[in-house]
């Protein structure tokens, strides 16, 4: 079978992208490197813009917050002594939630279409066969890479890891003076530049973190554990930790100058990062002739 795009990597930014296609009629096979998904720490917040457009093209964030996610009222900025709460308006809210349940449902969306989606099949090259590519054995008229902030061969890292911003992120189980319907962003310097936060995702679970524009020069996870301990564990009246801390780069840079003629990028591989926030939960049109939406969902607005 030639299929029409054949979508490496099955994200958020994968899955919307294999969704969109299915849905104009194109036939899509998504390739995820991993046999068996499991939690991921980064990202876990949506955006009342991002669940907006989610339900414009068809795909219910209800899902979510049945399964436990959480809706999110209030947002609270705080820096040096000073501190702004913004408030959704009536009828608005954000969701926090676990990324495997945001991840299984984005792809359960694109299956419900039709996308087929092989697991276990990591990918480290292609080949141009003239009008298709092979990829794996696979074979496709155009391809949508979807891989994340480390692109994909080698000659995208190097130019491209040091320019990314980068996030450090843990789950946490525990209950405080802190608020289950709001979300918290600590800034670390009065410009604003770098900060710390606390998302609620769902019972009594927290995605936490730290993101810098750039990679500091002391070790990002002794900033985590120094940030944690300063501004968040002291609002907690007891903790666990449920994923540890773990570290990714967000994709601030458009490789997809390094692809050739018929291929595309989505997510994280597109840039689709805001360099002065961290925002992740961008949506953006394909390069034409592709008209589909990409929604990156690696980070948080």
């Amino acid at each position: 079978m030639i299929y029409d795009y054949i979508i490496i990597g099955s994200g958020p930014a994968g899955s919307v992208a294999a969704y969109c296609l299915q849905k104009q009629g194109m036939k899509c096979l998504m390739l995820e490197a991993q046999k068996e998904r499991g939690e991921k720490t980064c990202g876990g917040y949506l955006t009342w813009s991002a669940i907006s457009l989610l339900n414009q093209i068809g795909i219910s964030t209800d899902y979510l917050i049945d399964n436990g996610a959480q809706k999110i009222e209030h947002l609270i900025q705080l820096w040096d002594k000073n501190f702004i709460t913004h408030s959704h308006h009536c009828g608005e809210y954000g969701i926090g939630c676990k990324r495997l349940l945001l991840d299984n449902w984005l792809t359960e969306c694109a299956t419900n279409e039709g996308v087929q989606v092989e697991y276990g099949e990591r990918v480290q090259s292609f080949s141009n066969l003239g009008d298709v590519f092979n990829v794996n054995n696979y074979c496709g008229k155009k391809l949508v890479f979807a891989t994340g902030a480390r692109g994909f061969v080698s000659k995208d890292s190097r130019i491209v890891l040091s320019e990314q911003s980068f996030g450090i992120s843990a789950h946490i189980r525990g209950t405080g003076k802190i608020n289950k319907k709001t979300i918290y962003f600590w800034y670390l310097d009065n410009l604003k530049n770098d900060y710390f936060w606390a998302i609620p995702i769902g019972g009594d679970v927290w995605n936490i973190g730290i993101w810098f524009q750039h990679l500091p020069e002391k070790k990002p996870q002794e900033l985590f554990y120094e940030k944690a301990n300063q501004y968040l564990f002291p609002e907690f009246f007891g903790y666990e930790y449920i994923n540890k801390p773990h570290g990714a780069f967000c994709g601030n840079v458009n490789m997809t100058s390094f692809l050739p003629e018929n291929c595309y990028g989505v997510g994280d591989f597109a840039g689709c990062n805001i360099t002065t926030s961290g925002e992740g939960f961008i949506c953006k049109l394909l390069p034409k002739p592709v008209s589909s939406f990409c929604i990156n969902f690696s980070r948080f607005k």
